[in-house]
C-alpha cells in the first residue's frame, strides 16, 4: 500500500492518513465482531449492516480490495444468505492486520 500516494490523493499529509487508517482498523474490527455475531445468531441484517459500514469506509479510503469483499458480504446478506460471510470476514481481518502493521510501523 502506498500510503503517501493515497494520502496525497485525499489532500492529507501521510501522518494524517495513517491516523485515519488506524481509526478505520479499530472501527472495522468492531464491525467484524458484529458480522461474526450476526452469523452466529443467523441475523442477516447484522451481517449486512456491519459489511455496509466496512464497505463505505474502505471505499472512502481507497481500500478497494476490502470494500469489494465487504460489498459481496453485504449483498449476500441482504438476500438472506450469510454462508461464506465468516470466511470473508476472516479475509477482511487479515487485510486489517496488514494495515495495522503499516500504521504502527510509521
Amino acid at each position: 500500500m502506498n500510503s503517501k500516494a493515497i494520502a496525497q490523493s485525499m489532500g492529507l499529509e501521510e501522518d494524517e492518513f495513517l491516523e485515519v487508517l488506524a481509526i478505520f482498523v479499530e472501527v472495522s474490527a468492531s464491525d467484524l465482531l458484529n458480522i461474526e455475531a450476526g452469523i452466529k445468531d443467523d441475523d442477516a441484517k447484522s451481517v449486512s449492516d456491519g459489511a455496509h459500514s466496512i464497505k463505505g469506509a474502505a471505499l472512502n479510503l481507497g481500500l478497494t480490495d476490502i470494500s469489494e469483499i465487504a460489498h459481496a458480504v453485504e449483498e449476500s446478506a441482504r438476500q438472506g444468505k450469510i454462508q461464506g460471510a465468516l470466511e470473508a470476514a476472516g479475509a477482511i481481518r487479515e487485510k486489517l492486520e496488514v494495515i495495522q502493521s503499516v500504521t504502527l510501523g510509521q
